[in-house]
Parts: structure tokens; sequence; C-alpha cells
């Protein structure tokens, strides 16, 4: 007889006719089309935990891969650094508890605490020179939680480069620490440009700036046109 599933009314039924002793064990299987193996377990089931279903052995199934402890410590690793690769993790668990363990299982597990890999989403901390952005773009946290991560958003000293281009070239150029102000380009026109530029119409004799504010200075316009430029 091919292996076949029964449901817990069907086996109830079958050892109630047994026991009022309506039929043979040989019509009961006949009626109900199953086996005598099948009648005999469930009344030894019956008789043995008092219901037609054996209960499930407590230690059954395979051991886990990680023990609670273990489990624990790998869920505060990853809260603490959710941007680690499954193959970071499996190095993490192996350094840190000495198991062997493959990335699917890694995988499984986390899916098992309803963590998954989403958008990292990064929180700002105390700037340090020493340390650098985050690169990852995606992280572990628990389902309906967001991936977050400490990183400090670097910003160093910025600096402006201001230059005077001619026909053939630049002219000079010069590098101010932050930004560059009315008085800074004052001091570059005057020092470094109009030296090299001569009175109209000769070469180099006119001087073109755009519509910048800090371009627009009724000195610096009086100094450049008492040049002849």
């Amino acid at each position: 007889m091919v292996y076949r599933t029964h449901s817990r009314e069907v086996e109830e039924l079958v050892l109630w006719h047994r026991e009022q002793g309506h039929f043979s064990d040989k019509d009961i299987c006949y009626i109900f089309d199953v086996s005598l193996s099948s009648l005999n377990r469930w009344h030894k089931n019956v008789d043995d935990y008092g219901d037609v279903i054996r209960p499930r052995n407590p230690i059954q199934g395979h051991p886990p891969a990680l023990s609670a402890p273990q489990l624990g410590d790998l869920l505060r690793a990853i809260d603490g650094d959710p941007s680690m690769f499954l193959s970071e993790i499996c190095d993490w668990i192996i350094i840190s508890h000495d198991v062997g363990i493959h990335k699917g299982t890694v995988q499984c597990i986390l899916n098992d605490c309803s963590y998954s890999y989403k958008l990292l989403c990064r929180a700002a901390t105390e700037q340090d020179p020493d340390d650098c952005t985050i690169f990852r773009r995606y992280g572990w946290a628990p389902r309906g939680e967001r991936a977050q991560i400490e990183a400090q958003f670097i910003r160093g000293n910025r600096y402006s480069v201001v230059e005077g281009l001619a026909v053939d070239g630049p002219v000079a150029t010069r590098v101010v620490e932050g930004s560059v102000n009315g008085a800074e380009l004052f001091d570059f026109i005057v020092e470094d440009i109009l030296p090299h530029m001569n009175p109209f119409p000769g070469d180099m004799s006119v001087l073109l700036l755009d519509n910048c504010a800090i371009h627009k200075s009724d000195y610096l316009r009086q100094i450049v046109e008492a040049q002849g430029i």
C-alpha cells in the first residue's frame, strides 16, 4: 500500500470502530483504506501517549548552528556594525566563537531572527579627522526598523583656486584657504594680474570679469582704468 497521511478525525474514527467491535480489523482497513500496521500504530499511540498522534520528540531535529549565547553575541555585533557582509559575519563567528559556518546558514539565522538587508541610514557623530566616511549603502536591521550606522561626516579644510587666464594660457594663480572674498580678489588682481597687463590697445589690455558680486568694486575699477586698461 502506498504511504498516505490521514487526518486526526479519521484515525480516531477507525479506533472507535475497533473498540466497539462493529467490524473486524480486516474490514476496517478495507472500509477506511488504511493499513493494519497504521491501525496498530495508532492504537499503540493511544495506549502510550493518550492520543492517536505521538508527541514530537523535544530533542528531534538538527542541532542549531549557534547556541543562544552565541546568537545573542552575533546580533549585538550586527547591531554595532550593521554594514557587515555575510562573509565578514562568518569570519567574526569563527574568530569570536571558533565555529565554522556557511554564509547560507548565517542568512537563514538572520531571517529567523527577523533581520533583513536594507538601505543603510547614516547618523552623524563627532568629527574625527582620523576616520573616514562610510561607503557601504546597505546593512542589517530587524524588520520594521531602519538600518542605521554611526558615521563620521568629515569636513576638512576647504581651499579655493582663483586664476587669471589669457588667450595664451594662465597668467597667475592663487590658492586661498576657504572662500574668495572681495578683498582677496582685489589683492589678487592688483598684485598678480595687473603687472602682466598693458594699456589699451596693446596686448593683454582688456580685463574681463563676470557678474559675480565680489567683482563689482568701484575702487578696483578706478585702479584698472587708471592704468589705461
